[in-house]
Protein backbone atom coordinates (compact mmCIF):
# COMPACT_ATOMS: atom_id res chain seq x y z
CA UNK A 1 0.00 0.00 0.00
CA UNK A 2 1.24 3.40 -0.83
CA UNK A 3 -0.30 7.00 0.11
CA UNK A 4 -2.50 7.21 -2.88
CA UNK A 5 -2.81 3.09 -3.88
CA UNK A 6 -4.43 0.40 -1.97
CA UNK A 7 -2.48 -2.99 -2.60
CA UNK A 8 -2.53 -6.55 -0.98
CA UNK A 9 0.69 -8.76 -0.85
CA UNK A 10 -0.20 -12.48 -2.22
CA UNK A 11 -0.32 -13.88 1.16
CA UNK A 12 -3.39 -11.54 2.33
CA UNK A 13 -5.43 -12.10 0.06
CA UNK A 14 -8.94 -14.03 0.77
CA UNK A 15 -8.87 -17.59 -0.08
CA UNK A 16 -12.37 -17.05 -1.56
CA UNK A 17 -10.81 -14.68 -4.04
CA UNK A 18 -9.67 -16.73 -6.95
CA UNK A 19 -10.67 -14.63 -9.95
CA UNK A 20 -6.77 -14.28 -12.03
CA UNK A 21 -7.47 -10.35 -12.83
CA UNK A 22 -9.23 -9.22 -9.27
CA UNK A 23 -6.00 -11.21 -7.91
CA UNK A 24 -3.58 -9.50 -10.64
CA UNK A 25 -5.09 -5.86 -9.38
CA UNK A 26 -5.14 -6.56 -5.89
CA UNK A 27 -1.66 -7.00 -6.17
CA UNK A 28 -0.73 -4.98 -8.67
CA UNK A 29 -2.22 -1.86 -9.66
CA UNK A 30 -4.33 -1.68 -6.47
CA UNK A 31 -7.25 0.50 -6.37
CA UNK A 32 -7.68 4.47 -4.79
CA UNK A 33 -6.34 5.45 -1.37
CA UNK A 34 -8.87 8.15 -1.05
CA UNK A 35 -11.31 8.80 -3.48
CA UNK A 36 -14.88 11.10 -3.15
CA UNK A 37 -17.39 8.16 -3.81
CA UNK A 38 -15.74 5.28 -2.63
CA UNK A 39 -12.96 3.99 0.31
CA UNK A 40 -11.42 0.54 1.29
CA UNK A 41 -10.66 0.68 4.54
CA UNK A 42 -11.19 -3.52 4.79
CA UNK A 43 -8.63 -3.79 1.90
CA UNK A 44 -6.01 -0.97 3.31
CA UNK A 45 -6.44 -2.41 6.83
CA UNK A 46 -6.11 -6.05 5.11
CA UNK A 47 -9.33 -7.35 6.40
CA UNK A 48 -11.46 -8.25 4.26
CA UNK A 49 -14.42 -10.73 5.35
CA UNK A 50 -17.04 -11.96 3.84
CA UNK A 51 -20.44 -11.03 4.62
CA UNK A 52 -21.55 -13.54 6.97
CA UNK A 53 -18.18 -13.02 9.20
CA UNK A 54 -19.25 -9.39 9.01
CA UNK A 55 -22.91 -9.63 10.60
CA UNK A 56 -21.00 -11.79 13.03
CA UNK A 57 -18.27 -8.94 13.69
CA UNK A 58 -21.28 -6.58 14.55
CA UNK A 59 -22.91 -8.96 16.78
CA UNK A 60 -25.65 -9.42 13.73
CA UNK A 61 -27.58 -12.64 13.39
CA UNK A 62 -25.99 -14.02 9.58
CA UNK A 63 -28.48 -17.22 9.81
CA UNK A 64 -31.22 -15.69 7.18
CA UNK A 65 -28.95 -14.08 4.95
CA UNK A 66 -29.48 -14.54 1.37
CA UNK A 67 -26.71 -18.24 0.06
CA UNK A 68 -25.70 -15.87 -2.77
CA UNK A 69 -24.55 -13.03 -0.49
CA UNK A 70 -23.01 -14.51 2.50
CA UNK A 71 -20.10 -15.37 0.56
CA UNK A 72 -19.46 -11.91 -1.11
CA UNK A 73 -16.13 -10.32 0.53
CA UNK A 74 -16.89 -6.64 1.39
CA UNK A 75 -13.84 -4.44 0.22
CA UNK A 76 -15.37 -1.26 1.12
CA UNK A 77 -18.32 1.42 1.00
CA UNK A 78 -19.90 4.03 -0.54
CA UNK A 79 -19.52 7.20 1.01
CA UNK A 80 -22.00 10.03 1.87
CA UNK A 81 -21.07 12.93 3.75
CA UNK A 82 -16.95 11.59 4.90
CA UNK A 83 -18.91 8.69 6.49
CA UNK A 84 -19.53 5.19 5.22
CA UNK A 85 -22.67 4.13 3.43
CA UNK A 86 -23.68 0.81 1.51
CA UNK A 87 -21.25 -2.22 1.71
CA UNK A 88 -19.12 -2.59 -1.47
CA UNK A 89 -18.96 -6.69 -2.13
CA UNK A 90 -16.81 -8.48 -4.21
CA UNK A 91 -17.22 -11.61 -5.72
CA UNK A 92 -13.86 -13.15 -5.60
CA UNK A 93 -14.92 -16.04 -8.16
CA UNK A 94 -16.07 -13.46 -10.74
CA UNK A 95 -14.47 -10.71 -10.21
CA UNK A 96 -18.15 -9.05 -10.10
CA UNK A 97 -18.38 -5.86 -8.18
CA UNK A 98 -21.77 -4.66 -5.99
CA UNK A 99 -22.97 -2.23 -3.46
CA UNK A 100 -24.91 -3.97 -0.96
CA UNK A 101 -28.07 -2.70 1.20
CA UNK A 102 -27.67 -4.13 4.36
CA UNK A 103 -29.46 -3.73 7.33
CA UNK A 104 -27.96 -5.67 10.45
CA UNK A 105 -31.32 -6.19 12.28
CA UNK A 106 -33.05 -7.89 9.06
CA UNK A 107 -29.82 -9.46 7.04
CA UNK A 108 -32.75 -11.54 4.99
CA UNK A 109 -33.45 -8.18 3.55
CA UNK A 110 -29.74 -7.86 2.08
CA UNK A 111 -30.20 -6.41 -1.63
CA UNK A 112 -27.50 -6.78 -4.25
CA UNK A 113 -26.91 -3.65 -7.00
CA UNK A 114 -24.65 -4.24 -9.67
CA UNK A 115 -21.69 -1.43 -9.59
CA UNK A 116 -18.61 -2.59 -11.59
CA UNK A 117 -18.33 -5.38 -13.91
CA UNK A 118 -14.74 -5.72 -12.54
CA UNK A 119 -11.88 -4.27 -9.79
CA UNK A 120 -10.06 -2.82 -12.95
CA UNK A 121 -13.44 -1.45 -14.36
CA UNK A 122 -14.11 0.40 -10.65
CA UNK A 123 -10.56 1.71 -11.19
CA UNK A 124 -11.50 3.28 -14.74
CA UNK A 125 -14.50 4.66 -13.61
CA UNK A 126 -12.86 6.20 -10.41
CA UNK A 127 -10.18 7.26 -12.48
CA UNK A 128 -12.58 9.04 -15.12
CA UNK A 129 -14.44 10.93 -12.75
CA UNK A 130 -11.68 12.44 -10.99
CA UNK A 131 -10.85 13.39 -14.43
CA UNK A 132 -13.33 14.80 -15.18
CA UNK A 133 -13.61 17.09 -12.08
CA UNK A 134 -9.87 18.01 -13.17
CA UNK A 135 -11.04 18.48 -16.65
CA UNK A 136 -8.34 16.59 -17.84
CA UNK A 137 -7.44 13.90 -19.99
CA UNK A 138 -10.31 12.64 -21.65
CA UNK A 139 -12.08 15.84 -20.78
CA UNK A 140 -9.56 18.29 -21.11
CA UNK A 141 -11.70 19.87 -24.25
CA UNK A 142 -14.00 21.10 -21.83
CA UNK A 143 -11.81 23.53 -19.79
CA UNK A 144 -13.10 27.35 -19.79
CA UNK A 145 -15.95 26.51 -22.00
CA UNK A 146 -19.92 26.48 -20.96
CA UNK A 147 -24.15 26.64 -21.99
CA UNK A 148 -25.88 23.71 -22.23
CA UNK A 149 -24.49 22.55 -25.39
CA UNK A 150 -21.17 22.03 -23.27
CA UNK A 151 -23.28 20.45 -20.35
CA UNK A 152 -24.52 17.65 -23.32
CA UNK A 153 -21.29 16.80 -24.26
CA UNK A 154 -19.56 16.41 -21.68
CA UNK A 155 -22.59 14.51 -19.81
CA UNK A 156 -22.36 12.37 -22.95
CA UNK A 157 -18.42 11.93 -22.47
CA UNK A 158 -18.95 10.81 -19.44
CA UNK A 159 -21.36 8.24 -19.45
CA UNK A 160 -19.51 6.91 -22.59
CA UNK A 161 -16.76 5.64 -19.86
CA UNK A 162 -19.74 3.57 -18.75
CA UNK A 163 -21.59 2.25 -21.56
CA UNK A 164 -18.47 1.61 -23.34
CA UNK A 165 -17.16 -1.21 -20.44
CA UNK A 166 -18.39 -4.50 -21.24
CA UNK A 167 -20.42 -5.43 -18.09
CA UNK A 168 -21.03 -9.15 -19.88
CA UNK A 169 -24.14 -11.19 -19.50
CA UNK A 170 -23.52 -13.46 -16.44
CA UNK A 171 -22.09 -13.85 -12.98
CA UNK A 172 -24.17 -11.43 -11.47
CA UNK A 173 -26.22 -13.15 -9.04
CA UNK A 174 -28.85 -12.18 -7.45
CA UNK A 175 -28.92 -8.68 -8.93
CA UNK A 176 -29.90 -10.11 -12.86
CA UNK A 177 -28.00 -10.38 -15.24
CA UNK A 178 -27.56 -6.58 -17.38
CA UNK A 179 -30.67 -7.55 -19.60
CA UNK A 180 -32.95 -7.89 -16.82
CA UNK A 181 -31.88 -4.25 -15.24
CA UNK A 182 -34.08 -1.16 -15.79
CA UNK A 183 -31.75 0.94 -17.26
CA UNK A 184 -28.51 -0.41 -18.76
CA UNK A 185 -25.75 1.35 -16.28
CA UNK A 186 -26.08 1.80 -12.78
CA UNK A 187 -27.63 4.29 -10.60
CA UNK A 188 -24.33 5.80 -9.04
CA UNK A 189 -22.85 6.27 -12.48
CA UNK A 190 -25.83 7.49 -14.27
CA UNK A 191 -26.40 10.48 -11.53
CA UNK A 192 -22.30 11.42 -12.10
CA UNK A 193 -23.00 11.34 -15.44
CA UNK A 194 -25.48 13.21 -15.68
CA UNK A 195 -25.46 15.71 -12.55
CA UNK A 196 -21.68 16.77 -12.47
CA UNK A 197 -21.66 18.13 -15.81
CA UNK A 198 -24.54 20.33 -14.84
CA UNK A 199 -21.44 22.76 -13.49
CA UNK A 200 -20.29 23.67 -16.85
CA UNK A 201 -23.91 25.46 -17.65
CA UNK A 202 -22.64 28.79 -16.83
CA UNK A 203 -18.84 30.28 -16.19
CA UNK A 204 -18.31 33.03 -13.27
CA UNK A 205 -20.24 35.58 -12.11
CA UNK A 206 -20.51 38.82 -11.40
CA UNK A 207 -20.83 38.96 -7.81
CA UNK A 208 -21.97 35.10 -7.98
CA UNK A 209 -20.51 32.01 -8.73
CA UNK A 210 -22.09 31.12 -11.62
CA UNK A 211 -23.58 33.46 -14.63
CA UNK A 212 -26.73 31.67 -16.14
CA UNK A 213 -26.84 31.51 -19.78
CA UNK A 214 -29.56 33.95 -21.28
CA UNK A 215 -32.90 32.11 -21.37
CA UNK A 216 -31.98 28.79 -19.73
CA UNK A 217 -34.59 28.88 -17.33
CA UNK A 218 -37.10 29.91 -19.92
CA UNK A 219 -35.88 27.37 -21.92
CA UNK A 220 -35.94 24.53 -19.49
CA UNK A 221 -38.93 25.18 -17.74
CA UNK A 222 -41.22 27.57 -20.39
CA UNK A 223 -41.53 31.08 -19.95
CA UNK A 224 -44.36 30.38 -17.45
CA UNK A 225 -42.51 28.36 -14.79
CA UNK A 226 -39.99 30.90 -14.09
CA UNK A 227 -40.68 33.67 -11.37
CA UNK A 228 -38.92 37.19 -11.81
CA UNK A 229 -39.40 39.91 -9.07
CA UNK A 230 -39.93 43.55 -9.61
CA UNK A 231 -37.46 46.09 -7.79
CA UNK A 232 -40.37 47.37 -6.45
CA UNK A 233 -41.47 44.32 -4.47
CA UNK A 234 -37.88 42.76 -3.00
CA UNK A 235 -37.78 42.92 0.71
CA UNK A 236 -35.62 45.84 2.00
CA UNK A 237 -33.94 43.22 3.85
CA UNK A 238 -32.17 42.15 0.68
CA UNK A 239 -28.84 44.66 0.23
CA UNK A 240 -26.72 41.78 -1.41
CA UNK A 241 -26.82 43.93 -4.97
CA UNK A 242 -25.85 40.92 -6.97
CA UNK A 243 -28.41 38.48 -5.97
CA UNK A 244 -31.34 41.46 -6.28
CA UNK A 245 -30.13 41.55 -9.82
CA UNK A 246 -30.64 37.83 -9.82
CA UNK A 247 -34.52 37.96 -8.86
CA UNK A 248 -35.25 40.34 -11.37
CA UNK A 249 -33.62 39.51 -14.76
CA UNK A 250 -32.64 36.12 -14.11
CA UNK A 251 -35.65 34.82 -11.79
CA UNK A 252 -36.24 31.39 -10.37
CA UNK A 253 -38.52 28.04 -11.53
CA UNK A 254 -42.21 28.24 -9.64
CA UNK A 255 -41.47 24.87 -8.76
CA UNK A 256 -39.89 21.60 -9.63
CA UNK A 257 -39.00 17.93 -8.25
CA UNK A 258 -36.82 19.50 -5.38
CA UNK A 259 -37.43 22.69 -4.97
CA UNK A 260 -40.71 24.85 -4.79
CA UNK A 261 -40.63 28.61 -4.78
CA UNK A 262 -43.01 29.88 -2.00
CA UNK A 263 -46.05 31.79 -3.32
CA UNK A 264 -47.80 34.95 -2.38
CA UNK A 265 -47.52 37.05 0.66
CA UNK A 266 -45.18 33.64 1.96
CA UNK A 267 -42.40 34.59 -1.09
CA UNK A 268 -39.29 37.11 0.62
CA UNK A 269 -40.29 37.33 3.79
CA UNK A 270 -37.81 37.62 6.26
CA UNK A 271 -38.05 35.33 8.99
CA UNK A 272 -38.85 38.15 11.76
CA UNK A 273 -41.77 38.83 9.58
CA UNK A 274 -43.05 35.26 8.88
CA UNK A 275 -42.80 34.75 12.63
CA UNK A 276 -44.78 37.64 13.59
CA UNK A 277 -47.65 36.40 11.39
CA UNK A 278 -47.18 33.31 13.34
CA UNK A 279 -50.15 34.25 15.55
CA UNK A 280 -47.51 33.61 19.15
CA UNK A 281 -47.14 30.34 18.56
CA UNK A 282 -43.92 30.13 21.25
CA UNK A 283 -43.18 26.70 19.67
CA UNK A 284 -41.48 28.72 16.76
CA UNK A 285 -38.48 30.16 18.05
CA UNK A 286 -37.09 33.51 15.93
CA UNK A 287 -33.60 33.00 15.45
CA UNK A 288 -31.43 35.36 16.27
CA UNK A 289 -30.54 36.42 12.37
CA UNK A 290 -33.82 36.04 11.66
CA UNK A 291 -34.50 39.71 10.28
CA UNK A 292 -31.54 39.20 8.21
CA UNK A 293 -32.51 35.67 6.18
CA UNK A 294 -35.37 35.88 3.55
CA UNK A 295 -38.17 33.22 2.82
CA UNK A 296 -37.06 31.81 -0.66
CA UNK A 297 -38.57 28.53 -1.32
CA UNK A 298 -38.53 24.89 -0.06
CA UNK A 299 -36.76 21.62 -0.93
CA UNK A 300 -38.05 18.13 -0.11
CA UNK A 301 -37.85 16.49 2.63
CA UNK A 302 -38.71 19.05 5.04
CA UNK A 303 -36.21 21.82 4.07
CA UNK A 304 -36.56 25.67 4.09
CA UNK A 305 -34.28 27.79 1.96
CA UNK A 306 -33.49 31.35 2.93
CA UNK A 307 -31.07 33.88 1.83
CA UNK A 308 -28.86 36.32 4.24
CA UNK A 309 -29.82 39.11 2.50
CA UNK A 310 -26.84 40.69 3.14
CA UNK A 311 -24.31 38.36 1.37
CA UNK A 312 -26.43 36.21 -0.77
CA UNK A 313 -25.69 33.33 1.25
CA UNK A 314 -28.57 30.13 0.58
CA UNK A 315 -29.16 27.99 3.74
CA UNK A 316 -32.00 26.00 4.96
CA UNK A 317 -33.85 25.15 8.27
CA UNK A 318 -34.67 21.05 8.28
CA UNK A 319 -36.42 19.65 11.33
CA UNK A 320 -34.45 18.38 14.35
CA UNK A 321 -30.98 19.67 13.51
CA UNK A 322 -29.20 21.93 15.67
CA UNK A 323 -26.73 24.31 13.26
CA UNK A 324 -26.62 26.21 10.07
CA UNK A 325 -24.49 25.52 7.22
CA UNK A 326 -24.34 26.68 3.29
CA UNK A 327 -26.11 25.03 0.92
CA UNK A 328 -24.96 27.13 -2.00
CA UNK A 329 -22.62 30.22 -2.67
CA UNK A 330 -25.42 32.11 -4.03
CA UNK A 331 -29.21 32.24 -5.37
CA UNK A 332 -27.93 30.56 -8.79
CA UNK A 333 -27.94 27.31 -7.36
CA UNK A 334 -31.47 26.97 -6.89
CA UNK A 335 -31.48 27.45 -10.48
CA UNK A 336 -28.79 25.39 -11.52
CA UNK A 337 -30.11 21.84 -9.24
CA UNK A 338 -33.50 21.95 -10.66
CA UNK A 339 -31.92 22.26 -14.12
CA UNK A 340 -30.07 19.26 -13.38
CA UNK A 341 -33.42 17.60 -11.75
CA UNK A 342 -35.65 18.64 -15.44
CA UNK A 343 -35.89 15.95 -18.02
CA UNK A 344 -33.92 12.63 -17.52
CA UNK A 345 -32.38 13.71 -14.54
CA UNK A 346 -35.86 14.33 -12.97
CA UNK A 347 -37.04 10.74 -13.89
CA UNK A 348 -33.71 9.71 -12.37
CA UNK A 349 -33.99 11.24 -9.25
CA UNK A 350 -38.01 10.05 -8.77
CA UNK A 351 -36.76 6.60 -9.12
CA UNK A 352 -34.43 6.68 -6.30
CA UNK A 353 -35.62 8.78 -3.77
CA UNK A 354 -38.13 7.45 -1.33
CA UNK A 355 -41.71 9.05 -1.09
CA UNK A 356 -41.07 12.74 -0.33
CA UNK A 357 -42.59 15.05 2.71
CA UNK A 358 -43.46 17.72 0.69
CA UNK A 359 -42.12 20.60 3.06
CA UNK A 360 -44.94 23.03 2.62
CA UNK A 361 -47.49 20.20 3.56
CA UNK A 362 -45.89 20.05 6.52
CA UNK A 363 -45.63 23.37 7.27
CA UNK A 364 -49.15 24.02 6.87
CA UNK A 365 -50.07 21.92 9.56
CA UNK A 366 -48.33 24.03 11.52
CA UNK A 367 -50.38 27.23 10.38
CA UNK A 368 -48.39 28.48 7.36
CA UNK A 369 -45.76 27.29 4.93
CA UNK A 370 -42.11 28.08 5.51
CA UNK A 371 -40.90 28.02 9.13
CA UNK A 372 -40.39 24.77 11.40
CA UNK A 373 -40.46 24.14 14.96
CA UNK A 374 -38.25 25.32 17.54
CA UNK A 375 -34.99 23.55 17.08
CA UNK A 376 -34.40 23.63 13.48
CA UNK A 377 -31.06 23.99 12.09
CA UNK A 378 -29.55 25.15 8.93
CA UNK A 379 -26.89 22.82 7.80
CA UNK A 380 -25.40 21.68 4.17
CA UNK A 381 -27.62 19.86 2.38
CA UNK A 382 -26.37 16.50 1.86
CA UNK A 383 -27.87 15.79 -1.79
CA UNK A 384 -25.19 18.85 -2.86
CA UNK A 385 -22.21 17.25 -1.47
CA UNK A 386 -21.21 13.96 -2.75
CA UNK A 387 -21.45 10.27 -2.09
CA UNK A 388 -24.28 7.96 -1.71
CA UNK A 389 -27.30 6.23 0.31
CA UNK A 390 -27.23 6.51 3.84
CA UNK A 391 -27.87 3.91 6.32
CA UNK A 392 -31.42 3.05 6.16
CA UNK A 393 -32.40 5.51 3.53
CA UNK A 394 -32.96 2.53 1.05
CA UNK A 395 -32.58 3.93 -2.57
CA UNK A 396 -31.98 7.52 -0.98
CA UNK A 397 -31.01 9.91 -3.71
CA UNK A 398 -26.95 9.38 -3.70
CA UNK A 399 -24.93 12.58 -3.32
CA UNK A 400 -22.70 12.55 -6.30
CA UNK A 401 -23.73 15.74 -6.66
CA UNK A 402 -20.38 17.38 -6.81
CA UNK A 403 -21.91 20.45 -8.99
CA UNK A 404 -21.41 23.40 -6.79
CA UNK A 405 -18.25 24.68 -8.70
CA UNK A 406 -17.11 24.71 -11.85
CA UNK A 407 -14.81 21.32 -12.55
CA UNK A 408 -11.60 21.85 -12.90
CA UNK A 409 -12.04 25.03 -10.28
CA UNK A 410 -12.65 23.06 -7.30
CA UNK A 411 -15.83 21.34 -5.60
Amino acid sequence: MTATTVTLPTHALHPSITHEATRHRLTGAGLPAAHSLLRFAPLAESRVVAVRQYLVDKEADPANLDADIADLLVVGHLIVENGDAEEVVLDGGTGRVFSMWLYEKSPHNAELFPLAPSLDALARFLEAVDEFAALRGRFAGLAERTGADVVAEASALLMSVFTEEDWGHHGWGSAGAPAEWDHAIPALWRIAALIRPMALVAGPGQGLRLDLPKGLLDEEFGAGGVVRIDPSELPAALTHEPTRRFLTEVGLPKEELMFGLWRDEYLLLTLAEADARADGDASRETPADGDRLIGLGSLVHDFEVVIDGRTGLLSYHEYDAGQRGHLHTGVHGVDVQPSAEHGEGARLHAGLLPPARRHHGRCARLGRPGRLPAGEGRRRLPLLAGGVPRRGGRRALTSVFRSAGRPGRGA
